[in-house]
């Protein structure tokens, strides 16, 4: 042996040695690189960090996202919340509740003149009366307790930006919920930040919302009643509500129809009552009262069902004989699933459709007894959904090598914090996702060893989860330079590597960057590699001062045209 081996600059290392300067170590005890900050920003506002990974606790995961928002907010502060919004507003995470966190801590921890900005963003992150408990609630928690002018006025905001019919909707659906083991409630926010009604019907919604439906024996004279709170809703005596006359109003008015019908069906007696005020007044299940719904009450609330609310009912009205085959609430449902306009207003992610589908395909939920027969056409128009909730871009024409990891760590640990759904699964369903997007790939599934996969952009899910789940029983240590020592060995021509890990590699005798290096010199100098993270880490396989990687979260449902754009070079 030569001595020189031992002293001479390497070519090539072990992914257990440091190859580069930039390199840390990670999780698994493999060196990568560190990801960038705004890649890490963008890996938690898709992936989150709940229940943490198979190698990091959710609570040192949850620490490491929340210092690199704080540093990130002393360069940029405008950017971080917009970043935030862009990722909320165009549905790209399977969860919102990210993105909630990180807009309260740019609340709490920016500049003035940041959190005045992140304030005012808060309606278009917070879009539903459930996320706003959750940032007030999560800034109260940063700050203490204490209560600034700028929190006051963004809750305030909250309510006098939305429109009459919308705010009524909100008070009468969300009335309260409870966030983190405390209860929040329309009526404790709108006493807090002391909300001044900019309209007459306005300062209805703040009385109702916070003191209800006034009984006569609750004052005596109307006129002075009238008189004296109509114009405040805040400051009303406790439990003076609108007033008896006021709501009957409500039956007929365009915008405040909503909170009749909602108090309306709380009174009802029977079922049949309840029906006339869902296809009247549209009222959702919130509004009913337990004992009264039956098979022909989820059949009237079926047309306007919100469509996430759908996809969380569908085995419970198989399961009621609601849904069965030939029935008309089969084509109810199959189109409401399947349209693209609904898929698009609703911002449903294509994870939240894969989970529905699974579970709707095995026939019983997670806990309970409840348990159904799957109706084949739903299960159709499942996968169809979920094959359209990706923002799709045009195809890729160059060359496209998929290398999978399925790995231990890989299956071992629920994706984002899902009972069911492993990050191998994820990566399961956006390998699908690529070769539907790719003109001419090849599938391959790694640990420590490369497996050729027999798979096609026609076969359905099933298929593509029974080969890799074969692939899985070669485990071992993860070499994720296993894609590209392939292509070379075997001297393809390839445009494109896409490898969807969970960047925790430390198995081989190179790393990804100097098998690329190497490639790239042989084969293809053009050669790119992009990579699909399934946790929300520091770590990186990419090499950040080179161009032709990049890093995208794994979830993120724009990875069609984030994908295309880079293989083409344009970003």
């Amino acid at each position: 042996m030569s001595y020189t081996e031992h002293v001479a600059p390497k070519r090539k290392h072990a992914e257990s040695e440091q190859a580069h300067p930039s390199q840390i170590k990670n999780d698994a005890g493999g060196f990568t690189f560190a990801a960038d900050a705004q890649t890490k920003l963008e890996r938690f506002l898709i992936l989150g960090n709940e229940k943490g990974s198979y190698y990091a606790s959710e609570r040192s995961m949850t620490k490491k996202n929340y210092s690199n928002i704080t540093d990130l907010l002393k360069v940029d502060g405008k950017k971080v919340v917009d970043t935030i919004v862009t990722i909320s507003e165009e549905g790209r995470a399977p969860k919102n509740t990210p993105a909630i966190f990180a807009l309260a801590v740019c609340s709490v921890f920016g500049t003035e003149d940041v959190k005045a900005y992140a304030n005012k963003a808060m309606p278009k992150v917070c879009r539903f009366s459930t996320d706003l408990y959750a940032w007030v609630k999560i800034v109260d928690d940063l700050k203490a307790g204490r209560r600034g002018k700028g929190l006051l006025r963004a809750i305030s905001r909250w309510y006098t930006d939305k429109g009459l019919k919308q705010l009524a909707y909100q008070v009468c659906k969300y009335p309260n919920r409870i966030v983190d083991g405390k209860k929040w409630g329309h009526r404790d926010l709108l006493r807090i930040a002391r909300v001044k009604p900019s309209e007459e019907k306005m300062s209805l919604v703040f009385r109702y919302a916070i003191h209800g439906v006034a009984n006569e024996s609750d004052y005596k004279d109307k006129v002075e009643f009238d008189a004296k709170y109509s114009g405040d809703a805040v400051d009303a005596p406790k439990g003076i509500g609108i007033t008896q006359s006021q709501f009957d109003d409500l039956k007929n008015d365009e915008f405040l129809s909503y909170i009749w019908a909602h108090e309306e069906a709380k009174k009802a007696k029977t079922s049949k009552r309840v029906v006339e005020l869902i296809k009247s007044n549209n009222i959702t299940r919130e509004s009913i009262p337990p004992e009264l719904f039956n098979n022909q009450v989820w059949k009237a609330l079926l047309p306007g069902m919100p469509l996430t609310a759908l996809l969380r009912n569908l085995g419970q009205m198989t399961s009621k004989d609601i849904l069965k085959p030939l029935s008309k609430e089969i084509a109810v449902v199959t189109e409401k699933l399947t349209n693209d306009e609904t898929l698009a207003k609703a911002r449903i992610h294509p994870m939240n459709v894969y989970m529905a589908w699974k579970m709707y395909n095995q026939g019983h939920g997670l806990r309970g007894k409840l348990y159904w027969t799957p109706v084949a056409q739903i299960c159709d128009a499942l996968e169809e959904a979920f094959y359209k909730s990706f923002k799709y871009a045009d195809k890729i024409d160059g060359n496209v090598l998929v290398g999978v990891d399925v790995s231990p760590s890989m299956w071992n640990f629920s994706c984002v914090g899902s009972e069911f759904v492993s990050a191998a699964e994820a990566a399961i369903v956006m390998s699908m996702v690529v070769m539907r997007q790719s003109n001419n790939y090849d599938m391959m599934a790694f640990t420590h060893q490369m497996t050729k996969m027999k798979l096609t952009a026609k076969m359905n899910f099933d298929a593509v989860n029974s080969e890799m789940r074969l692939m899985s029983r070669n485990w071992g240590g993860t070499d994720c330079a296993l894609p590209i020592k392939y292509a070379y060995d075997n001297q393809l021509i390839v445009d494109t590597f896409v490898i969807l890990t969970d960047n925790q590699s430390w198995y081989g005798t190179s790393h990804v960057f100097e098998a690329l290096r190497d490639y790239r010199k042989r084969f293809n100098s053009t050669a790119r590699l992009a990579v699909m993270s399934f946790s929300s880490n520091e770590f990186s396989l990419a090499d950040p001062d080179d161009s032709g990687m990049m890093d995208i979260g794994g979830l993120d449902s724009a990875v069609p045209k984030i994908l295309n754009d880079f293989a083409n070079g344009k970003i």
